[in-house]
C-alpha cells in the first residue's frame, strides 16, 4: 500500500470500536489509521543477531509504532541469587517512555525468543524436569525464587508510566523450549496474585494459537484473574522433517476454534491482543531464515497477513519479526522486508 494509494483511497466514514478508520482500496477494506500497533522487541535476540540494541530502538520508533512488547529476562536480571540488575530493561523503558510508546512487558521465567525459558544459571544447573514436563507449585527450586523475583521486578519497574500491561510468562501452556516444558495454571495464578498485590495495571496472558485451538481450552484459563487474552498467530509454519516434503507448511491454529475463544473472552470482559502476528519466516530447522525468498513469509505477506485479521475483533496487534527485518537490512543487505514494513506501518498507526 503506497502513500499515494492511501491518500487517494476513499474513507468509508466509519470506525471500528477501537477507533481505527476504515478505508477502501481496490475493493478491499482495511482498518487503517489509529490502529494500536506494535512489535516484539527482544534485546536478547538483537544481540544474538549482532545488532546494536540502542540503535535498533531508535530505528523502531522511526517506523511509527505506538506500542512495543518487551521482555524481562530472569537470567540477565538475577545472575546471582538475590542480586538484581535492571539496567538493560530500564534503559529500554526510559527510551520508549520518552518517545511515548506504550509497553506490554513480559515477566516471569519465560520471555520472547529462543530458548523460551530464561532461568538463571544457579537454578538451571540444579533443576531437573523430564522432557514435556509441567512446572508445578511443588517445584520449590523454581517457585521459592520466582515469586520474590517477580515482586522485586514489578516494584522496581512500576515507576514507568509507559507500561500499559504486565504479560505473565510467554505462552505458558505451550510446550516450547529446549525441553518443551509447560507452566501449570496454578503457578500462573500465583504470579498474577503477586503482581496484583503490587500494581494495579492490566494483566495479559498469551498463548500460541495451536494450543488455544484445542477443545475446552477456555475452561483451562477462564478462572485465572487476567484482563487481556493474547494470541500468537502464524499462517505458515514449517512442519517436522518427516512430512516437510509433502506438507511443508501449515497454519498454527483453527479459525473456528480461535473465533470461538475470542467470543468467549469478549463475553467475559477481556480485551484481545494479537501478541504475535507472523511477520517473519518460520523455516525448518532454522532459528533465523537465511534464504533469499523464504516461502513461509515474504515481504508481500505483510499486507496479506494484516488483511487476514481485518475482520477480527482485536484491541492491539504486535507484529513478530522486527529484529529479523532489521537484520536482513543491516547484516544481509536486503532492504525488502524493512521497506515493506516502512510502507505499511505509518498508514495503520
Amino acid at each position: 500500500m503506497s502513500k499515494d494509494e492511501v491518500e487517494k483511497a476513499p474513507c468509508l466514514g466509519v470506525e471500528n470500536k477501537h477507533g481505527a478508520r476504515l478505508l477502501q482500496l481496490n475493493f478491499t477494506c482495511y482498518y487503517c489509521l489509529n490502529m494500536k500497533l506494535g512489535a516484539t522487541f527482544s534485546h536478547r535476540h538483537l544481540q544474538y543477531l549482532g545488532l546494536d540494541v540502542k540503535q535498533s530502538a531508535e530505528q523502531y520508533v522511526k517506523l511509527g509504532f505506538n506500542w512495543v512488547r518487551l521482555g524481562c529476562y530472569w537470567d540477565e536480571i538475577e545472575k546471582e541469587k538475590g542480586k538484581f540488575d535492571f539496567s538493560r530493561i530500564e534503559e529500554l523503558l526510559q527510551f520508549f517512555e520518552k518517545n511515548k510508546v506504550k509497553v506490554l512487558l513480559t515477566v516471569g521465567m519465560k520471555a520472547p525468543r529462543w530458548p523460551e525459558y530464561y532461568l538463571p544459571e544457579w537454578i538451571k544447573k540444579e533443576f531437573n524436569l523430564k522432557y514435556l514436563g509441567t512446572i508445578k507449585p511443588d517445584h520449590k527450586l523454581i517457585t521459592d525464587n520466582l515469586y520474590p523475583y517477580l515482586e522485586k521486578t514489578v516494584n522496581h519497574l512500576k515507576k514507568f508510566t509507559c507500561i500499559n500491561s504486565w504479560q505473565v510468562e510467554n505462552e505458558p501452556l505451550n510446550p516450547f523450549g529446549e525441553k518443551r516444558w509447560r507452566i501449570s495454571p496454578e503457578i500462573l495464578q500465583k504470579e498474577i496474585a503477586v503482581i496484583r498485590k503490587n500494581d494495579k495495571r492490566e494483566i495479559t496472558l498469551n498463548f500460541g494459537a495451536g494450543v488455544a485451538s484445542m477443545p475446552f481450552f477456555w475452561n483451562k484459563i477462564k478462572d485465572l484473574d487476567f484482563d487481556n487474552l493474547g494470541l500468537n498467530i502464524y499462517f505458515k509454519v514449517a512442519t517436522i522433517k518427516g512430512v516437510f516434503k509433502y506438507f511443508p507448511y501449515v497454519r498454527n491454529y483453527s479459525q473456528v476454534m480461535v473465533s470461538g475463544l475470542i467470543n468467549k473472552a469478549r463475553n467475559s470482559g477481556k480485551k484481545i491482543y494479537l501478541t504475535e502476528l507472523q511477520s517473519e519466516p518460520w523455516e525448518p530447522d532454522e532459528l533465523v531464515a537465511h534464504s533469499d525468498n523464504p516461502p513461509s513469509f515474504m515481504p508481500e505477506d505483510f499486507k496479506k497477513n494484516l488483511e487476514k485479521i481485518n475482520s477480527w475483533d482485536i484491541d492491539v496487534v504486535f507484529l513478530w519479526g522486527y529484529e529479523y527485518w532489521l537484520w536482513r537490512k543491516l547484516i544481509k543487505g536486503d532492504n525488502s522486508y524493512w521497506q515493506e514494513a516502512k510502507n505499511v506501518i505509518p498508514f495503520l498507526t
